[in-house]
């Protein structure tokens, strides 16, 4: 089930600083959402700070929108993704985001962009057996900073942040068609032709 979770991109280049330079003077924000439809939908609002990227300007956004013949978007919205996104996500200190799926996309490359003192666990919960895996930022299991992973985000997972620092990850997200073999594939055969 491990194995199922997320992909370590270990042999990618480190993401560039500019890129964390800009998640650090970023201005963030809620997404706007109608509380009747998250009523209706039973969404809950979300607990984490977004903020828009240069970074799907990239050559690495660009190579993954060629390779899967898709479009890039910067646009904001709840609902399937048609097209890559992708965004800046804060999770202040002492909060987290609770047990979910991603409704939107099946998997997304995620690369953190703090440290956070080894203060912040990301999980994921088998259903089937209700165990938890448990995945420890800057241990063996989890992050590297700078460096992409990717998450299948169709099984259950939540992220606490234990930290008294804000935590920053730079998220892209795939298109709903695009499962986590299908990225996974992708990642392990990239050579990229600069840093990310």
């Amino acid at each position: 089930m491990i194995e199922n979770c997320y992909y370590h991109a270990k042999h990618l280049p480190l993401l560039d600083k500019i890129y964390v330079d800009e998640a650090y003077n970023a201005d963030y924000y809620h997404y706007d959402i109608d509380e009747s439809l998250a009523n209706s939908r039973k969404l809950k609002i979300p607990e984490s700070l977004h903020s828009i990227t240069s970074f799907t300007k990239s050559q690495f956004c660009q190579d993954l929108a060629t390779h899967f013949n898709v479009s890039i978007t910067d646009e904001v919205s709840f609902g399937p993704f048609k097209s890559i996104k992708a965004s800046y996500i804060k999770i202040l200190p002492y909060h987290g985001v609770d047990w979910h799926t991603d409704a939107s996309r099946d998997c997304a490359i995620n690369i953190l962009l703090s440290d956070v003192d080894n203060r912040c666990v990301t999980l994921f919960r088998n259903k089937d057996t209700n165990k938890n895996v448990r995945v420890q930022e800057n241990w063996s299991l989890d992050y590297e900073l700078y460096r992409p992973v990717l998450l299948n985000t169709r099984i259950e997972h939540m992220v606490a942040n234990y930290s008294s620092k804000d935590r920053y990850i730079l998220t892209i997200g795939l298109p709903k068609h695009i499962k986590f073999d299908m990225a996974k594939n992708f990642l392990e055969n990239y050579v990229p032709s600069e840093q990310l």
